[in-house]
């Protein structure tokens, strides 16, 4: 898996990754968190973003980084101008209370069940 979202192969492009928790893990009840490295750039964007750790191994990093893709910064002001911050670090925790995994699995059956009742559904 990418971990680092500038390569060709792994670039995110903000608003068209998915950064929600991944359904394996859901469906594993995969607890976890991704570090990541970036920069921020004039604007308050993030750049280079690379795993630095995660646990377990992979399981997070694509949801992590595309969650950090989308986030801005208030630029940093030095001498009254807007400058690039490198190698910064940031934890993001994936968690799972009793009560989440419970309510993301009925939604995932209820939309099955309509589904079904589905006059556009065919079996």
């Amino acid at each position: 898996m990418p971990t680092s979202s500038n390569s060709k192969d792994s670039e995110i492009h903000k608003g068209e990754c998915n950064d929600s928790y991944p359904i394996e893990a859901v469906n594993n009840q995969i607890q976890g968190f991704v570090k990541l490295s970036f920069d921020i750039d004039q604007q308050g964007h993030t750049n280079n973003i690379t795993v630095v750790e995660s646990v377990p191994e992979g399981v997070f990093d694509k949801a992590g980084s595309c969650s950090l893709s989308k986030w801005l910064y208030k630029p940093n002001i030095v001498n009254s101008k807007p400058v690039y911050q490198t190698d910064l670090k940031v934890q993001l925790d994936f968690k799972l209370d009793n009560g989440s995994y419970k309510n993301i699995m009925v939604g995932i059956l209820l939309a099955a069940k309509a589904l079904l009742k589905s006059p556009y559904f065919k079996r």
